[in-house]
This record gives C-alpha cells, sequence and structure tokens, in this order.
C-alpha cells in the first residue's frame, strides 16, 4: 500500500472510535518495502495528526528497528515494538524472558501475542450448515479441516483420549488459555513494558487458530483468561519452579497490578494438595501501591508432597473479595525418583547422562567398550559424525535386531520444512542479508539413516507451535507412570516438550502431537497433521524406543525430566515388556 492510498484509508478511518493508533507495515522482509516507511507514515500523519504511527510491526527483530511517530510530530523515534509467540505450556524460562522486554527510556509494545487454540470445529460446520454459503472458501475449508481432524483421530486411534473432535479441540483452546494467561501476565507485571496486542480477536482464514473468538464469533476459552488478567487489579503468583522436588520445595512470590488508587488490603494465599486437603501460607494486611507490587515472597515446603498442588491468594477489602488466582504446581517426591537399574549402558557425546545417572548411584557403561550389555542401550545421539560412530551404531543395530532394546532419547531423522520459503531463502530475504546469512538455513539429516544403518526412515518436523498451536498429548502407559496421562500435555509437561514430532509413523502412538498448516492466501488452512513423541518400534527380535521429548537437557532440574528417564529404564529392562 502506498502512500495516496494510507492518506486515502486514514481519512476514511479516523474518527472510528476503535482506531487506536497507525501501523504501517509488518514485519518487513523485503528491501522494497523498507525503503517507502518514512514517506508512508508522514502521509498517515498528515491526514490524522492526532494518533500515534508505529513504521513497523514487529520491526525491532530486524536491524533497522521500530520506530514511534507522536501525536503532531512527523519525525520518527525509536521504539521497541516486538511479536512473541511462546509454546504452550509456558515454562519458568520463557515467563522470565518476557518479563526482560522493554527500555525504560523508549516506549515498547508487544504488537503480536498470544494465540487461542482450535476453535471447537464441529460446531462451526454446524452454524456453517445452518447459516452459511458452501460456495465461500471459509465455509469449505472448516469442512475440510473437521473431516482431515477424524482422519487422524481414527488413523491414530485418539477416540479413547477425546471423545470427538469438538472435545480434542477445546482441550487445544484449555493449553492456549493456560499458557496465554501466563504470557500476558508476565508482561503486565514488567514495567517497561508500555502495551500489548493479541494477535487475532477473532479468528479465520489461515489465522484459524490465532483469534480469542471463532469465526462465529464464539469466544474460545482464551476470552476468560484474558478477561482476567485485564482485571483492573490482579494478582499474579508465581514459583521460582513450577515442577518441584518435594524434597527442595520452591520459593512463591504474590504481585499485584492495580490500576486504580493505591488502597489497603488483606491477603490470603493457601494451597491445596492433591488429596484435597488446604493449608494456609500467610495471612496479613498489605499496602496496594497503584502500579505494580510485591505483596509476598515465601519459601513453601513441599516435603512429602506429591502430584498437583493449586497455590490460591485472594485479596480482601473490608470482606469483599477485590482480586483472586490460582496457581498450579507438581511435586514428586524423593521416593518416586529413585531409579530401579543398578547399570545402564550409554551412548552419548556429551556425558549429560553419564554424570546425572553417577549422581543417582547408578553405574554408567560405554556401548562397544568390550564389556557385555545387559539391559537397556540409552542413546543421546542423534547421529554420527565419523567412521568410529558409524561403526558403533553399526554394532548397536545389530544388537537390537538380535533382542535387545535401545532408548533413542534424541532418534535420527531427516527434518522436512514446513513455511514460507522466504524466511529460509536469503536471496529473497533482505533481513538474512544484512544479517551476513549467504545459505538457505539448514534442515536436520541423519547420515544413519541415508546409509542404512538405522533401519527406520524417520522424517520429522518441528512442532512447537506459534501462532497455529500444537497440542501434545499422551497416553497412560509405564513410560508415563506418576505423571498426567490421557489428555494433552498440560503445566507439568512444560520444560519436556518434544521440539519435534516424527510425522511418517502410522498407527498408535504413546505421545504424540496435532496440528495444522497455513497456506498465506485464500485456501486457508491444511489439513491436520499427526506427529509422534513417543513410540515403540520393533527391530527383528529386539526393541527401539524412540522420543523425542526434551529429556537429557532436564534432567537435574526438572523432575518429570528425571521420572521419564528411570520409567523408560524400568520399562526396557523388564523381561515382559
Amino acid at each position: 500500500m502506498g502512500a495516496r492510498s494510507w492518506s486515502a484509508m486514514a481519512k476514511r478511518d479516523r474518527n472510528h472510535p476503535s482506531i487506536v493508533l497507525w501501523e504501517t507495515a509488518n514485519e518487513i522482509i523485503r528491501k522494497s518495502n523498507l525503503l517507502p516507511r518514512h514517506r508512508i507514515s508522514v502521509a498517515a500523519r498528515a491526514a490524522d495528526p492526532t494518533r500515534l504511527i508505529i513504521d513497523e510491526s514487529g520491526g525491532s527483530r530486524a536491524p533497522w528497528g521500530s520506530h514511534v511517530y507522536l501525536p503532531y510530530s512527523s519525525e520518527p523515534t525509536p521504539m521497541v515494538d516486538r511479536h512473541i509467540y511462546r509454546p504452550a505450556p509456558v515454562n519458568r524460562r520463557d515467563y522470565n524472558h518476557l518479563q526482560t522486554y522493554g527500555n525504560a527510556d523508549q516506549l515498547t509494545l508487544i504488537s503480536e501475542v498470544g494465540y487461542g487454540g482450535a476453535p471447537d470445529l464441529a460446531d462451526n460446520v454446524r452454524r456453517y450448515k445452518e447459516n452459511g454459503n458452501p460456495k465461500s472458501p471459509d465455509y469449505r475449508f472448516h469442512v475440510r479441516m473437521l473431516d482431515s481432524l477424524n482422519a487422524v483421530m481414527d488413523k491414530h486411534e485418539l477416540r479413547d483420549l477425546f471423545a470427538d473432535a469438538s472435545a480434542l479441540c477445546v482441550a487445544t483452546q484449555k493449553l492456549q488459555a493456560d499458557g496465554n494467561k501466563l504470557q500476558l501476565e508476565a508482561l503486565r507485571v514488567n514495567p517497561k513494558v508500555d502495551g500489548y496486542c493479541l494477535h487475532a480477536y477473532t479468528g479465520g482464514d489461515w489465522v484459524v487458530g490465532a483469534g480469542v473468538l471463532d469465526i462465529w464469533r464464539q469466544p474460545k476459552l482464551l476470552y476468560q483468561a484474558c478477561t482476567e488478567v485485564q482485571a483492573p487489579v490482579y494478582l499474579a503468583i508465581h514459583a521460582e519452579l513450577q515442577n518441584v522436588y518435594a524434597y527442595n520445595g520452591t520459593t512463591l512470590t504474590v504481585t499485584v497490578v492495580n490500576d486504580e488508587a493505591a488502597f489497603q488490603a488483606d491477603l490470603a494465599v493457601s494451597v491445596k494438595d492433591a488429596s484435597g486437603k488446604t493449608r494456609s501460607l500467610a495471612s496479613k494486611g498489605v499496602d496496594v501501591g497503584n502500579s505494580i507490587t510485591t505483596l509476598l515472597e515465601q519459601k513453601l515446603d513441599t516435603t512429602g508432597q506429591s502430584g498437583g498442588l493449586t497455590v490460591t491468594a485472594v485479596l480482601t477489602r473490608d470482606g469483599k473479595t477485590i482480586a483472586s488466582n490460582s496457581y498450579p504446581l507438581f511435586a514428586l517426591t524423593i521416593d518416586q525418583l529413585k531409579p530401579t537399574a543398578k547399570r545402564v549402558v550409554l551412548i552419548e557425546p556429551k556425558q549429560q547422562l553419564w554424570r546425572f545417572l553417577e549422581g543417582r548411584g547408578v553405574e554408567t557403561a560405554r556401548f562397544g567398550d568390550g564389556k557385555d550389555v545387559a539391559g537397556p542401550v540409552i542413546v543421546a545421539q542423534p547421529d554420527a559424525w565419523n567412521d568410529q560412530q558409524m561403526s558403533t551404531f553399526r554394532s548397536l543395530m545389530e544388537w537390537v535386531e538380535s533382542g535387545g532394546t535401545a532408548i533413542w532419547l534424541t532418534p535420527p531423522s531427516n527434518e522436512v520444512y514446513v513455511g514460507q520459503p522466504i524466511y529460509r531463502q536469503p536471496e529473497k530475504n533482505y533481513m538474512m542479508q544484512l544479517q551476513g546469512r549467504k545459505k538457505v538455513w539448514p534442515l536436520r539429516t541423519s547420515r544413519l539413516i541415508n546409509e542404512g544403518i538405522f533401519p527406520i526412515k524417520l522424517v520429522t518436523r518441528r512442532a512447537r507451535g506459534n501462532w497455529i498451536p500444537v497440542g501434545h498429548y499422551t497416553r497412560q502407559h509405564p513410560i508415563f507412570d506418576g505423571l498426567p496421562t490421557g489428555d494433552i500435555m498440560g503445566h507439568p509437561y512444560q520444560n519436556v516438550i518434544a521440539p519435534y514430532s516424527i510425522t511418517n509413523l502410522p498407527g498408535k502412538a504413546i505421545a504424540g502431537s496435532v496440528s495444522w498448516d497455513v497456506i498465506r492466501d485464500y485456501r486457508g488452512p491444511t489439513d491436520w497433521w499427526h506427529g509422534t513423541d513417543v513410540a515403540i518400534v520393533k527391530h527383528g527380535k529386539g526393541t527401539t524406543v524412540l522420543s523425542t521429548l526434551r529429556i537429557v537437557d532436564n534432567l537435574g532440574k526438572d523432575p518429570v525430566a528425571d521420572k521419564l528417564l528411570f520409567n523408560l529404564i524400568k520399562w526396557s529392562a523388564a523381561p515382559n515388556k
């Protein structure tokens, strides 16, 4: 859109009460779009002297940055304008990272954040059939999406987890509502952030999963979460660690954000354990300032606690509740984290597993050191990088074929890219050129697969989600003993969620992922796809256990990662598996 078109649009809509500010460009990649930024912004200023004008939404990710034109000014002032998409469930690292954004001396706007999850496709299609036009693209792609979701559910036997397509869609909404509430909360308690904008209010076309409402204006679960976090007085509860080693406990912080005048109130904080028993943690009078105030910082003793815990904070004044909030924790005891194996055999380059297991009293040996292999071999190396390693992996697969069990914590695979090619091609991407990138962004490939050592030709894709949410699920299985199962993976899995999934394994996965992709035009979203995160595959007389969960990097830091590793070893060593 050129300067003349921008001027006409601003004159047309400048008296509309819903227009808060103007943004003249979005995520510029091509040099031809960068050059006219100032000219277009000045044209918009001439047409509307009173509103803020931002020359590029998300421009702070690029070397040239974003700028704001203040009311009655045609001069650009540097600002921070970022787009942030964090996968749900939100972990501590991402929550804390959101609190680092912004500069105290610059306007800071997060102009894209959050996404709402899949719409209830069955309900949408019903509404289309009652009131829609079957010739319209949106009618057709909603029907196609529902049909493909049902096909995925049948092919991968997901109906024992989700009764129907509506149940699965709503489960993804719950995941995103919880995750987005934490993202918005982190931005709201960040004093350097001046504002934020949810990616899409209404879902439709290729942003069908981003909206707070679906295309029929039906609220997703994110709607209520946004209402809660945007209250004039909001209580934020945060834990130093949300997944807790019960014998260590964690530290709780309660913060209030107040858009009203300062006042005095009473704060009550309690915790409810997995059995439903509630105990008080704090009860005191507090001074609530008219901005952001820390009300409580306290150590939480979780000795002997196991499973889900819920911390609740309530702020009252003269007996009336002003604000309240709840925050989930997950704890595992020392008995639940005791290894059952006395000795394990490893293939790994960084010795992370070795250090962790030796620290837990488990003897370790290196595969191929000439000693007898008893029990499973744990592999934490995705590929072979020299001929000696190729020989080691060849021996491993021969051992598996003869009856052994190998646990691959980083399975070999060839990666496929799903997305717009311009984000990987320097010759078309001006920002990549300025950053000195001369080659197409590489994809992961496997020498083990391509040279026939690893017999399963696994194909993987990224499965983290951005404004297209990815729902990871898990079934009840000994590998997940002691952990929540039978649903979309929620906050206990925040650190171990698989960053990529295997897309070419048929049948029933122990853990997997579901989502769709987009074509950025009127054709809308693609069909749903399914990925496998945890699976068991027979090879000859032996067994190969495949996991794309982020276990190794979180050992000793997250009890869920520890529990998963010990469960994998225990199941793989069982004679009747």
